[in-house]
């Protein structure tokens, strides 16, 4: 380094030299060396290298080289330190991302089903989580997932129950009576859906209730209280009658 830093004082070091001689220059200690190559160069000159003012006009020379040098450095450095921000910030805000997605990623709950059912010659009684009531007929039974009136309240009957829904416009009860759906927001019914019957019976006491295609969801009949309606399974043909709801929900 010692020849670079001469070539440097004489003003002969080419760009690639200075750049050695800059980044060699980033150690404090180097610094102190060069300033000791600088007094060994001026030490070997003879005394008349420089002519009367020379030696000021040189120094001046060297000054702005220097600072020329430094200033270049000094660009460098800010370069450096640039990059150096820079890859920091996207570290961080890869890691702030990440933590993000690991925190709001949604999470899947693996679907478990509770199915309720009543011995034969009993009659069950159960609250939903939503509120709602069921009495479960004799040898019946209703099952709904472990998402029911969070996200939904669909259920499935086999057989005959007896439905007091709570009120919840947002999200209605959805019972799944095989051919057809029973859909609701706050109600009194029963439902007769056994497998051997040839009809599926909804008798409507309070409130009003949909038939529904399976399907597509479209409505088949919208339910008055004071009615009672069959479905047929085999023909898809509905028939509704007025009728006294004691004689079925009691």
């Amino acid at each position: 380094m010692q020849e670079i830093a001469f070539k440097y004082f004489e003003g002969r070091a080419t760009e690639e030299e200075l750049d050695q001689l800059l980044e060699w220059l980033r150690k404090k200690e180097n610094r102190i060396v060069f300033d000791k190559f600088r007094l060994v160069w001026q030490s070997s000159l003879e005394r008349d290298y420089f002519p009367d003012g020379g030696t000021k006009s040189w120094n001046r020379l060297q000054a702005q080289l220097w600072q020329k040098s430094f200033k270049k450095w000094q660009s460098t450095k800010k370069i450096d330190l640039f990059f150096r921000y820079a890859a920091i910030f996207f570290f961080v805000l890869a890691i702030g991302s990440l933590t993000w997605y690991f925190i709001h990623r949604p999470v899947e709950v693996p679907e478990t089903f509770t199915t309720i059912a009543a011995d034969k010659g009993h009659v069950s009684k159960v609250q939903l989580p939503d509120g709602s009531k069921v009495w479960i007929n004799s040898g019946s039974e209703i099952s709904y997932n472990n998402l029911f009136a969070s996200s939904h309240r669909n259920l499935k009957i086999k057989g005959e129950a007896y439905f007091e829904v709570a009120k919840n416009e947002n999200i209605p009860m959805i019972i799944d009576c095989g051919k057809v759906n029973v859909k609701v927001t706050g109600t009194r019914f029963n439902i007769n859906s056994y497998n051997w019957e040839k009809d599926i019976e909804v008798v409507l006491e309070e409130g009003s209730v949909e038939l529904t295609d399976i399907t597509d969801n479209n409505i088949l009949y919208k339910l008055n209280p004071g009615s009672r309606l069959l479905f047929s399974k085999k023909e898809c043909k509905i028939s509704v009658f007025d009728v006294n709801t004691t004689k079925y929900t009691s």
